[in-house]
């Protein structure tokens, strides 16, 4: 998934049905090209490749995710992300708070674990990523915990915020960020 309209298109029946097709192809031993090429027939081939996409990060993600067979995941936001176990752990921290910020969530890594032990406010610039991170809280039964915004970090109001967390990212578009973060780290430590 590269964009917001795939993951809507995505989310939808048809969107879901496109997804088991690919699973249970998969399933059989059909290989990726095959699955593909027949279904590029039914279907716009940027959807198939971002469906293909999908199943194949949520392969990956069994290893972090005990439900990741029915997340939204992109390739970058998963491999940023913080395993199930790590959140759950990282968010004991946070138990008691009325309310935690949840900054640069992504596709919800943290958000996982923050939102079982406080209400969260998930905030991302990222729009698909910030889609991923609700449908996410979603998926693991704790929408009604997570209220989400689309925004730079460094401008919001964190007014009514007990507690953040924050995983500044360290990748971009074009890989790994050599020596900085984003937002700078210098940023972060002024939230003391």
């Amino acid at each position: 998934m590269q964009t917001r309209e795939q993951f809507e298109t995505l989310r939808s029946e048809s969107g879901r049905e496109l997804i088991a097709r690919i699973v249970s192809e998969r399933a059989v031993g059909s290989s990726d090209l095959h699955i593909g090429t027949r279904l590029r027939r039914e279907a716009p081939g940027e959807l198939v490749a971002a469906a293909m996409t999908l199943v194949e990060v949520r392969e990956r993600a069994a290893t972090k995710f005990s439900r990741a067979d029915d997340m939204w995941l992109t390739r970058a936001g998963f491999e940023q992300a913080s395993s199930e176990s790590i959140s759950r752990y990282r968010a004991k921290r946070f138990a008691g708070f009325d309310r935690v910020a949840d900054l640069c969530c992504g596709i919800g890594g943290d958000l996982i674990g923050l939102a079982g032990v406080s209400p969260v406010l998930a905030v991302d610039r990222d729009p698909l990523h910030l889609a991923c991170a609700s449908a996410n809280a979603e998926v693991y039964g704790l929408a009604d915990r997570v209220s989400t915004l689309e925004a730079d970090v460094t401008a919001i109001d964190l007014a009514g915020i007990d507690a953040i967390f924050i995983d500044p990212a360290r990748r971009g578009e074009t890989g790994r960020f050599a020596h900085h973060t984003e937002p700078p780290m210098s940023w972060v430590y002024g939230l003391v």
